[in-house]
């Protein structure tokens, strides 16, 4: 397989680690189980290329050798896949088209990860995550697969340079990361600022909300945070059509967390920008039911119930509080001790080809 061939020289064994390490972190059975990535050839192809288009963000924004380096690993990719969509079957006529088709994919994700990472909208990464991986549905494993991007993106950003550039990157294990769940909007907040479709004037309304100090120690104690020095929101408020609301804004916190790593405070500051419609449910659309009966997942162009004819605006700080908390956060310097969990014999899609053998046989 491909990796055998890299044995030549440090900068190939800086690209064979680095590839390693990314396909090995894809292969979490976390990301499987707890967010609910579907476990196939395309799920595994697409945790992938979220973890390369992240890894080549980073070294983008370094010197040319970095960017080299980068490049290499693009290649690296690319052969690897070629190389195992033949070992899958795929005939030699057929195999120009598949890569092609690949990508595709690889710079369609790649120019959607990295704007909805620079949008203003706190939800962006969400939605691309949910179209390209979730098959369209918000949900749970969108928000938090998201969450985890933007942590990883983070630690990359402190990751020590001349480390990786040695190929030395480490991923934290999702299973070993507390990473609170946005809690339902019925729940008892501790920040309650109700605001109900009657109160709000028909040319809008606007909010500015400061958290005091008691608020601010129950909702740390809720969020699972060492300390919340400053929270605040700003809301405007306009009414939408018949008995509904849309909410733009945007929430602004100090946050005292644990290093994952040392386990010592550090504070970090949340930002998150909010642009939400409210409609009473029987005006929203109906959902596709799960085969169970259960509800599998809503559009992201549906609206936000509105229950009981308003908004609760604390809670729906407190919500986006939890949404723009850092699942990884990590104290300058401390590091994670480094996955070894790819046989270099092996190329990082073998896997992928034996899954797709196992599919083919149902």
């Amino acid at each position: 397989m491909i990796l055998k061939r890299f044995h030549q020289n440090p900068d190939d064994r800086t690209i064979r680690d680095l590839y390693g390490a990314i396909v090995a972190q894809a292969r979490s059975l976390a990301f499987y189980t707890s967010y609910g990535v579907p476990d196939t050839v395309q799920g595994r192809f697409d945790l992938i290329v979220l973890h390369l288009v992240l890894l080549l963000a980073r070294l983008d924004r370094e010197a040319a050798s970095a960017r080299g380096i980068g490049q290499k690993l693009f290649d690296l990719f690319c052969r690897d896949l070629d190389a195992n969509l033949r070992e899958m079957g795929v005939g030699d006529l057929a195999v120009p088209k598949r890569m092609r088709q690949f990508g595709e994919a690889f710079y369609g994700r790649q120019a959607a990860y990295l704007a909805a990472l620079r949008s203003p909208d706190g939800r962006a990464l969400e939605k691309a995550l949910a179209r390209n991986i979730f098959n369209g549905m918000n949900g749970d494993g969108p928000r938090r697969l998201a969450r985890y991007a933007r942590g990883l993106l983070r630690e990359f950003e402190v990751h020590d340079r001349s480390a990786l550039l040695r190929g030395a990157v480490a991923f934290p294990k999702q299973e070993a990361v507390v990473m609170p769940e946005p809690k339902s909007r019925d729940f008892a907040a501790p920040w309650r600022v109700p605001v109900t479709v009657e109160e709000v004037a028909e040319s809008g309304q606007h909010f500015d909300l400061i958290a005091d100090a008691p608020i601010r120690a129950a909702v740390a104690k809720v969020v699972g945070l060492r300390d919340l020095p400053r929270f605040e929101a700003s809301f405007d408020v306009t009414r939408r059509g018949s008995g509904g609301l849309h909410i733009t804004g945007s929430i602004s916190a100090t946050v005292c967390q644990n290093c994952v790593v040392t386990l010592e405070p550090l504070a970090n500051e949340v930002e998150e920008s909010i642009d939400l419609i409210f409609e009473p449910p029987e005006l929203a659309p109906k959902t596709a039911a799960h085969p169970e009966g259960q509800r599998h997942g809503v559009d992201w162009n549906d609206p936000e119930p509105l229950i009981g004819g308003g908004v609760d605006l604390g809670a729906l700080a407190i919500e986006f509080l939890i949404l723009g908390l850092d699942p990884y956060p990590r104290k300058p310097g401390a590091v994670f001790e480094t996955l070894q969990d790819v046989n270099p014999d092996q190329g990082p899609f073998a896997a992928l080809g034996r899954l797709a053998k196992r599919q083919e046989g149902h």
